[in-house]
């Protein structure tokens, strides 16, 4: 009959090492032919793994775990962590001048190598007789790791060891053995890795805006919430109203911001910011987040980088969290904020896109930063031309309308069938005949994207604009002396 007390002893003594003693053999593990050293069973010590190296950086054993007992415990240290442990045992003989780096190194199916070092033994420290040095080295999943650790992939299906010498001042044959090679499992899960830290400069919105102000032309705005921020912390609350509204302004002068946002148009940089959308600040619909910059030596250029729907909010149970990255550039681009190297303050708004909610939504911003890059960015490669690209408008305007600014209601600007498709223009009669914009075609990152890299090139290289203008006989009133002038009118922004 066992008692409550041999039955819990019994339970605990099953978590264990998995012990390699080369009792008899050499336990898995297989010399590396590839180099001039040697891997063998030895009886010294009662029975041990003995390595011979000849020169620095050789590798001489590998073992490759796949099954059993020890791969079952390498297996069950990628989740709790582990200690690899053994006795390195090195007598006057073996070394007899000089010193060595014992050299351990891990690789997976699949993965990298990594290694370490984590003796150094030294002749005067055997020169009395045989040393027995007890070497411990952690094993960690690659993702959660410590210094100095061996670490391997968390689903690894194959785990490799390889024993070797690393330097050393030690000439000629090296001589050493290694025993009681153990693995030993933690008997609970790891701790999650902590988040790595911010890099750049950052606005965490603890207590205030830092620096954020509504944009007070536009309906919306933007306050300081405590909601969402994580604790002890804040975030931005920024409401639109409606689609295309800027509600949130930073403007930068100075600082560290303002240094770090000057260095990202030297170097490159990303601007990095959390998104949390909630039930309550989007009851309906989908928005697009929008994200405006521009400087006093820079045009504006906005990119919309995210879009939160109801599937999103759905899937996070009522609040759905994003961290959106965009890089920072000195040259215009889609997708990214671009900036002049010469500015002396920068701008930038966050507001909503597109989207089909309706009425006032919300959206938090936190931990907003700038991190500029290392290195100074490489100089762009020459730029060679383009193929033609064409627009044909054989399904649509394809971005064609009316000019901004035309009340005239007779005025059409619409899709044709005529010619394989085509932009049909028709002049309201408004009495006046003089410099008037009749239709405007965009060529940006939200509009014929297509164009938007080869029209960018031709402003380094130079290149032309054709198209085919037709004027049917009945459109022009016989009466027109001496006829009219088309103008065509090219604008950046």
């Amino acid at each position: 009959m066992y008692t409550l007390g041999a039955i819990l002893l019994a339970t605990f003594c099953l978590r264990a090492e998995v012990v390699l003693t080369f009792d008899s053999d050499l336990e898995g593990f297989q010399a590396l032919d590839w180099q001039d050293t040697n891997a063998a069973w030895s009886d010294e010590y009662g029975g041990t793994l003995m390595i011979t190296t000849t020169d620095n950086w050789q590798w001489a054993a590998r073992l490759q775990a796949g099954e059993g007992p020890f791969f079952e415990e390498m297996q069950l240290a990628m989740n709790n962590g582990g200690t690899l442990s053994f006795d390195l045992i090195v007598d006057s003989e073996g070394l007899p001048a000089g010193s060595f780096d014992l050299h351990i190194a891990a690789e997976h199916d699949g993965g990298d190598w990594n290694q370490v070092s984590p003796i150094t033994v030294t002749h005067e420290e055997v020169a009395e007789g045989p040393v027995t040095f007890p070497v411990s080295i952690p094993i960690r999943p690659a993702d959660n790791s410590v210094a100095g650790a061996l670490t391997y992939a968390s689903d690894a299906g194959r785990f490799d060891l390889i024993i070797g010498r690393s330097e050393g001042s030690a000439e000629g044959d090296t001589v050493f053995h290694i025993d009681n090679f153990a693995i030993a499992a933690g008997d609970e899960p790891l701790d999650e890795p902590p988040p790595p830290p911010l890099g750049g400069v950052v606005l965490t919105f603890d207590e205030d805006t830092e620096g954020f102000f509504s944009a007070d032309w536009m309906p919306g705005g933007v306050v300081w919430s405590e909601l969402h921020g994580g604790e002890d912390s804040g975030s931005l609350a920024i409401t639109t109203s409606d689609a295309w509204q800027w509600a949130a302004q930073l403007i930068v002068s100075e600082g560290p911001l303002f240094t770090e946002l000057s260095q990202s148009m030297v170097n490159g940089g990303t601007l990095v910011f959390d998104v949390i959308v909630d039930e309550a600040g989007l009851p309906d619909g989908s928005i697009a987040i929008h994200v405006a910059g521009s400087s006093d030596a820079s045009d504006w250029n906005q990119t919309s980088p995210l879009t939160v729907t109801q599937d999103d909010l759905a899937a996070g149970e009522g609040v759905a969290s994003f961290t959106v990255s965009i890089p920072l550039l000195p040259t215009p681009s889609a997708g990214i904020l671009a900036f002049s190297p010469d500015a002396t303050y920068f701008e930038i708004n966050l507001g909503r896109a597109d989207g089909s909610a309706e009425g006032e939504t919300t959206f938090h911003v936190d931990n907003f930063r700038v991190v500029a890059g290392d290195e100074p960015l490489e100089p762009p490669a020459p730029l060679g031309p383009f193929d033609p690209v064409t627009v044909s408008f054989d399904f649509g305007t394809d971005g064609f309308q009316r000019a901004f600014g035309d009340d005239v209601e007779s005025t059409v600007v619409e899709h044709s069938s005529d010619f394989g498709g085509s932009v049909r223009i028709v002049k309201g009669d408004n009495g006046m005949l003089e410099y008037e914009k009749i239709a405007e075609f965009d060529i940006a990152e939200w509009a014929n994207t297509v164009l938007m890299s080869p029209m960018q090139q031709a402003g380094v290289l130079g290149g032309f604009i054709e198209m085919d203008i037709v004027f049917p006989a009945d459109a022009i009133e016989l009466n027109m002396d001496p006829g009219f002038e088309l103008w065509i009118q090219f604008k950046n922004p």
